[in-house]
């Protein structure tokens, strides 16, 4: 396959993309896009996607994730990016407060454009909310968020653990499948 133009202005998340899809060539690209408004992240993926390939004239890639409370409707959903720009990384925490269920679910839309065809893959992790912002490495929620299948969070667990079953892992390999057979 071609060079993968990853359109992200996220460093971190752009370093477990390279590390997940090791074995492409992808560029960074880094663009002020804007996000529309919306509950729907699919609509969202596709809108920046859009954009994202109207600015760099490539087929590019993109993403959209977002992170569900369930004690709190569902919120932030796919307004995780503004909560955690205007709350920090303990904003999920502030706003579930001490409510004892701590079930939360991480969805990602992951989206190919190439101009004329859309090609997308989502996955979804269930887990729990810590109580408290946890160390390691890792960005945004990945100190708060413990996917169901570990008792670690995703930044106690470190890149190469997380990279086995994350919600991007999966999504990531479901869409370079559907890439190969296209």
């Amino acid at each position: 396959m071609k060079t993968v133009h990853y359109v992200t202005g996220n460093r971190d998340k752009f370093r477990e993309v390279q590390y997940i899809l090791a074995e492409y060539d992808l560029v960074q690209v880094d663009l002020d896009i804007d996000e529309i408004q919306s509950f729907d992240i699919y609509e969202i993926a596709r809108k920046k996607a859009q954009s994202a390939y109207c600015q760099v004239g490539k087929p590019v890639i993109v993403e959209d994730v977002g992170f569900y409370i369930d004690a709190i409707g569902g919120f932030p959903g796919p307004f995780i990016k503004f909560v955690e720009q205007t709350m920090g990384e303990a904003g999920t925490i502030e706003l579930l407060g001490g409510r004892s269920n701590r079930l939360a679910h991480i969805k990602v839309v992951v989206v190919y454009y190439d101009g004329s065809e859309f090609i997308t893959a989502e996955s979804e992790t269930k887990g729990n909310l810590t109580w408290e912002v946890r160390e390691g490495e890792g960005f945004g929620f990945d100190h708060t968020f413990i996917p169901e299948w570990s008792d670690l969070t995703y930044s106690e667990m470190g890149l190469e653990k997380k990279s086995e079953n994350s919600h991007r892992t999966r999504a990531l390999n479901s869409l370079m499948k559907k890439l190969s057979k296209a």
